[in-house]
């Protein structure tokens, strides 16, 4: 957890003494929808959508929040390593009396790591094109958002109250409220077109490019088949790109995914100049105290 507007490297981090978080939380009974937070929140630059307010296991809990008060970005070429600078930036803040929280997550760093990290793990060769303009990190520390237990029905508005914050947590919390409290209109994202934005899934089929030949994909199957037979490797991930236009806002994409195809793992990150946008049922990693589970 921390707070500056520009991104910034763990060096500048490590210098800073640790700074102790306090939580302030207002309860609420009642959140507008999904399709209407992202609806109040479109010229948010900065945003992110964890889950699809819904409820039920394993997609209990939901999360949303605005504006980061700090970035940490970490691209192709930069110097340090990626992991020890994420590791200071988290390290910056501690929270007190963590032990009795609402939801698991108050508040903090939000964001991705992309595959191409691994290399600042291992010694691999890099014969990617790297044709995609974003960080291979990008983590914004976010000191109010909105978690909703959709298993209770109830919700929590919560705030990072610290040394050094631009704006006080109570005025976060007011115009977080504003925002979830809100009635809509139209109900869904984009005046209710949403739908209309995108494409009927044979439609996207058929627009899809693959960055790989059917024919050299079999191959690096079989390749990978006897590897196995062989001993040297027991899994191996062969993936392949497909990719299509699309031109309406990521957040319309967003919506329909959470209605169409509701997955436990839901995320919308929006950085201003780009998005991510994910459907996973899989639980990757959770670590609680000392207890990891992977699903």
């Amino acid at each position: 957890m921390s707070g500056v507007d520009e991104g910034v490297k763990g060096t500048d981090l490590a210098n800073d003494e640790t700074i102790t978080v306090r939580l302030v939380v207002e309860e609420i009974s009642r959140v507008a929808p999904l399709a209407v937070l992202l609806e109040e929140s479109r010229d948010c630059l900065n945003s992110f959508v964890l889950g699809d307010f819904g409820g039920g296991e394993p997609g209990r809990f939901s999360y949303f929040g605005l504006e980061p008060v700090e970035v940490l970005e970490f691209s192709g070429g930069d110097l340090g390593d990626p992991f020890d600078l994420l590791q200071a930036a988290c390290d910056k803040y501690r929270l007190e009396g963590g032990n009795d929280l609402p939801v698991p997550f108050v508040g903090g760093w939000v964001g991705y790591l992309s595959y191409d990290l691994g290399r600042y793990v291992e010694q691999l060769p890099d014969e990617v094109e790297h044709d995609i303009d974003m960080p291979l990190m990008r983590f914004g520390f976010f000191d109010a958002l909105l978690g909703w237990d959709g298993q209770l029905g109830r919700g929590y508005l919560l705030a990072l109250d610290y040394e050094g914050q631009k704006e006080s947590a109570w005025s976060r919390i007011d115009r977080l409220w504003g925002i979830c409290s809100a009635d809509g209109g139209a109900g869904s994202v984009a005046g209710g077109q949403d739908d209309k934005c995108v494409d009927e899934t044979s439609e996207i089929i058929r627009q899809m490019e693959c960055n790989i030949s059917r024919e050299d994909y079999l191959a690096k199957v079989g390749c990978a088949v006897e590897y196995i037979k062989a001993g040297d490797i027991f899994e191996v991930n062969l993936s392949q790109r497909f990719s299509c236009g699309y031109g309406s806002d990521a957040a319309v994409l967003y919506e329909y995914l959470t209605r169409h195809n509701p997955a436990g793992y839901s995320a919308l990150l929006r950085d201003g100049e780009a998005a991510v946008v994910s459907a996973s049922p899989e639980l990757f990693l959770s670590l609680r105290g000392r207890e990891i589970i992977t699903r």
